[in-house]
């Protein structure tokens, strides 16, 4: 999975996916990261994982066949919006810094 796609989530879920399915964290630990009760960490983290299925069966070829690929079309925004630099097509200084700060400066949705 490309790590553009994590971009279908809002930032909580985003958040949750990455240290429950990417980093293997316990919900307990993952709970206090995120400062929530440790069902809520695991519900967060399903609907994140059903939200991701969703979206890529509906926009990825790769998932789904019978999909379009969207992937220039998600790049092209994201360019146009200023979070992909397009000559190294890697998101902008910028936008990872207020990724990297989101948990004192909000959500990076």
């Amino acid at each position: 999975m490309h790590h553009g796609t994590l971009l279908c989530l809002d930032g909580r879920q985003r958040l949750v996916f990455i240290l429950g399915e990417i980093f293997g964290v316990s919900d307990e630990v993952g709970a206090e990261i995120v400062e929530v009760a440790p069902v809520n960490f695991r519900q967060i983290l399903s609907r994140a994982r059903r939200d991701l299925y969703e979206y890529l069966r509906g926009n990825c070829s790769l998932v789904n066949p019978d999909a379009p690929c969207r992937c220039v079309k998600k790049t092209r925004a994201f360019i146009q919006g200023g979070f992909v630099d397009p000559r190294k097509l890697q998101f902008t200084s910028d936008y990872q810094r207020k990724v990297r700060t989101w948990p004192t400066t909000g959500p990076a949705s």
